[in-house]
């Protein structure tokens, strides 16, 4: 009976983070195309590095901007590229990015009008590989 128990529990863990991780990547989802009708304004891109992290499992790679904007006379910062965009184990593509980015100083901001503080450099599904 115990044993049953035990069995229960593992598999009601599992089954919630199973069911936070599909939650996450539906928000992400979601957000991003709401992002694709936020209002564009110009912004200047301040640092843009491509990062490097290893353990035990491999290597993997993200890229990380930093950005201002202006909305209504007032200045916000953003970091984020993409709504579930994440570091990968494919260089290829975060390089590629990377130099996109690094070319510009100017780049295009989509920002929620209900919250301007709130942005992102592009939208729709990001698929990190």
């Amino acid at each position: 009976m115990k044993r049953m128990g035990v069995g229960m529990v593992f598999f009601c863990l599992f089954g919630l983070i199973g069911l936070l991780i599909v939650g996450w990547g539906l928000y992400g989802l979601i957000k991003s195309q709401q992002a694709a009708s936020w209002p564009t304004v110009p912004g200047t891109l301040q640092r843009c590095e491509i990062k490097e992290s290893s353990d035990s499992d491999g290597t993997t790679w993200q890229v990380e901007a930093d950005y201002t904007y202006e909305v209504a006379g007032q200045q916000f910062h953003g970091r984020r590229i993409a709504f579930g965009y994440l570091g990968s184990s494919g260089y290829d593509q975060h390089a590629a990015l990377h130099a996109k980015l690094s070319q510009a100083r100017t780049v295009a901001v989509r920002y929620n009008p209900a919250k301007p503080s709130t942005s992102v450099l592009a939208y729709g599904f990001y698929k990190s590989s």
